[in-house]
């Protein structure tokens, strides 16, 4: 992993430490596959703190207890009905780790109504719920959702 994100990595070992786990993440940068890397490893790490180190490879992608939400081929935005899963699906209790976690990729992408979904929920998160929000660049995400992340 690149060494840019050795920062953000100790904070993150700090979190971990502490117990303390934010309810959202906001990972922003033009290579959207090294952020989405780095949720992966996080969700992992939240999951199960027994592993030492941050490892290379995250396994996080294939867990029951991530709902990844991203631009459908057909659609120009992320919609409210994919938010609404979102949060539908982490409300519901974790299966196999301790967190319930949301990867939204390209959040660049979020229509007005699922912006407006999304702040909802990350004011009222659901316990045990963590979500990554993804995107190209922070200057389209509206100030209430980065203050909330």
């Amino acid at each position: 992993m690149s060494s840019n994100y050795n920062r953000q990595l100790r904070y993150l070992e700090v979190i971990l430490k502490n117990g303390k786990v934010p309810h959202a993440f906001l990972f922003h940068g033009p290579d959207q596959s090294t952020c989405r890397l780095v949720a992966d490893v996080v969700i992992r790490r939240f999951n199960d703190p027994g592993v030492s180190g941050w490892p290379e490879l995250a396994s996080a992608q294939t867990s029951s207890d991530v709902h990844r939400v991203q631009k459908l081929p057909d659609k120009k935005e992320i919609g409210i009905g994919q938010i609404r899963e979102l949060r539908t699906f982490i409300s519901r209790s974790a299966w196999g780790g301790r967190f319930k976690a949301a990867v939204i990729e390209e959040a660049h992408f979020l229509s007005e109504d699922g912006l407006d979904a999304l702040l909802k929920t990350l004011e009222e998160p659901p316990a045990g719920s963590v979500i990554f929000l993804l995107s190209a660049s922070i200057n389209v995400i509206p100030k209430t959702i980065i203050s909330r992340a």
